[in-house]
């Protein structure tokens, strides 16, 4: 397999270097997550304020529906660009805006894999030359540094699981075809009346998925699943607040070195838990349940 070659001078790389971490617009996450929550704490507020008719009429219930369900697809994206920026500065020797230009998707997901399941040794050094690029002897043994350490190696590996179940969100992003709504559920065992299980009133996301379950010379043949998925955005937008620090801390960490500046400006995660970040809300119920629609032939 040919191996890309970037064809570009040491000058012009330095130059697309230096606009890249000048100007690199981490704040669009910020505005976004504020935004949407800050719609989801005051909708009656908001409504008023936007003296939209249209808007009005979608209602409060419909209009903080789909506010959640943004917020959990805002968390996905926002892993992608997470985890894709620290690809790009984990390839060292490449100017990280190429590796952002030239990298597919299953090269992402093959290293969010990697991290995932260790293979990938995060070392304090790896993760001091991500977040912390620059700061070296005394500061780096700080007790405030060396405890985030800690905290953004279990975030990572945490951050991958939680990323890995995008169904949903691959619905919503290709063609718009993931419906939020309220679900129910109950539970109850075949010949039984009692149900030993009911939830009600989860935000959630319906869907189809396809499943091959026969071939032939000319055709494929696919059963077609109708999946539900509830979902927590409240832990969404927490897991999404430290990816975007830790995203600032990337770039900013590195424009010292760009602009002259004799102390970086980098944020420190010692008092951060990993447990109650990644803890579902006490009100929330995860689900998932999906109908199985019956083929044309009975025997498949």
């Amino acid at each position: 397999m040919r191996k890309k070659i970037i064809n570009i001078s040491e000058r012009s790389n330095e130059k697309l270097l230096y606009f890249f971490l000048s100007f690199y617009d981490y704040k669009y996450w910020l505005i976004k997550l504020k935004s949407l929550n800050t719609m989801i704490s005051k909708p009656v507020k908001t409504l008023n304020f936007f003296k939209d008719r249209e808007l009005k009429e979608v209602g409060k219930a419909k209009y903080l529906s789909y506010l959640k369900s943004e917020i959990y697809f805002t968390f996905h994206h926002l892993s992608e660009t997470f985890f894709s920026l620290i690809y790009s500065f984990y390839i060292k020797d490449v100017n990280p805006w190429f590796v952002l230009t030239e990298y597919r998707t299953q090269q992402l997901y093959d290293f969010m894999e990697d991290i995932d399941f260790q293979r990938i040794e995060l070392t304090d050094d790896l993760i001091k030359y991500l977040f912390f690029f620059g700061i070296i002897g005394k500061d780096s043994k700080r007790k405030d540094i060396q405890k985030s350490i800690k905290f953004i190696r279990d975030f990572l590996i945490k951050a991958t699981k939680e990323y890995k179940n995008h169904q949903a969100y691959n619905s919503h992003k290709h063609g718009k075809r993931c419906i939020p709504l309220k679900s129910s559920l109950t539970i109850t065992p075949t010949g039984k009346k009692q149900a030993i299980a009911s939830f009600s009133g989860l935000d959630s996301h319906t869907f189809l998925s396809t499943k091959e379950i026969k071939r032939d010379k000319k055709n494929i043949y696919l059963r077609i699943s109708q999946i539900t998925e509830s979902f927590d955005y409240k832990k969404a937008l927490r897991i999404s607040k430290i990816m975007f620090k830790l995203i600032v801390n990337m770039i900013e960490s590195r424009k010292q070195f760009i602009d002259g500046k004799k102390e970086s400006k980098v944020e420190v995660f010692h008092k951060q838990s990993i447990k109650r970040i990644f803890k579902l809300n006490s009100k929330s119920n995860l689900i998932s349940h999906s109908i199985n629609y019956p083929t044309s032939n009975p025997k498949n």
